[in-house]
């Protein structure tokens, strides 16, 4: 009977990790796309910068006001995209957080599955126990008893 509960339980173990692992997965991936979003608004800031740096015009020198207009537009823009990311990073770390609580969670469930195991491992280990012990018992009662009459037939 115990043995059977153990078996389920170990069915829902296993049931329980391949769960995690998959919640571990998914964190994973997460967390790269998170990295992937981060990486991408450093680029933009690096283009902006080199953007500018590029668009530095030197004392003296002759200004062309197209050239200049396009450069602050593209700069706007880099600006703007810059803005649309760190939205995007934000609501991505969300994700994020969702993915780790959903992992942490598995990890909980079968953490119960494996103390369930436990405590019924160790319930059957004393029913086991009580039954060896109760075997010593009768053992002894039947050894005395022999003796007894032996004794007695003497």
């Amino acid at each position: 009977m115990a043995g059977d509960r153990i078996g389920r339980y170990e069915v829902l173990l296993r049931v329980r990790k391949r769960q995690e692992d998959l919640k571990a997965q998914a964190l994973a991936v997460k967390r790269n796309e998170h990295a992937a979003l981060r990486r991408q608004r450093r680029e933009l800031d690096e283009r902006r910068r080199a953007m500018l740096k590029e668009a530095d015009i030197p004392r003296g020198a002759r200004v062309d006001p197209v050239r200049l207009q396009a450069v602050f537009q593209y700069e706007r823009h880099l600006s703007r995209r810059a803005d649309a990311k760190d939205a995007e990073i934000a609501m991505h770390a969300v994700v994020v957080k969702s993915a780790r609580a959903e992992l942490e969670s598995a990890l909980a469930q079968k953490r119960i599955m494996e103390k369930l195991i436990e405590r019924a491992e160790r319930a059957e280990r004393a029913k086991a126990l009580q039954r060896e012990q109760r075997w010593h018992d009768e053992s002894a009662v039947i050894r005395f008893a022999h003796l007894r009459k032996r004794s007695e037939g003497k």
